[in-house]
C-alpha cells in the first residue's frame, strides 16, 4: 500500500495558508496529524483529506451562523471555546 505525504510547504500552498499557521497548529495540536520521518514533519494525504472535511464543515457552520444570527465567525468560535460561567450576577 502506497502512502502519499506532503511537507509543510506543499500543504500550506494547497490550503492557501502560511507555513507558520501549520507550525502553530502543530504546537496547539489543532491541525492534521503528522508523523516525523527522518526528523522532518510530513502530512499523510489521508489525514489531510480528513482534516479538510472537518474544516469545510466548520466553515459551513460558521457561514450559516453568520447569515442566520448576524454573528461574525470570531464570535461563534469564541463562544464555542469559552463557556460562560454562571456567577449569579446579571449582565
Amino acid at each position: 500500500m502506497l502512502v502519499f505525504h506532503l511537507n509543510q510547504t506543499d500543504l500550506a500552498f494547497r490550503w492557501r495558508i502560511s507555513p507558520r499557521t501549520l507550525e502553530r497548529w502543530r504546537f496547539t495540536k489543532s491541525g492534521p496529524s503528522y508523523p516525523k520521518i527522518g526528523g522532518r514533519v510530513v502530512y499523510r494525504l489521508e489525514d489531510i483529506e480528513d482534516k479538510s472535511k472537518v474544516l469545510r464543515s466548520s466553515a459551513t457552520i460558521c457561514l450559516l451562523a453568520e447569515s442566520l444570527l448576524d454573528l461574525s465567525c470570531w464570535a461563534v468560535s469564541f463562544f464555542e471555546s469559552s463557556p460562560i460561567e454562571e456567577t449569579g450576577q446579571s449582565v
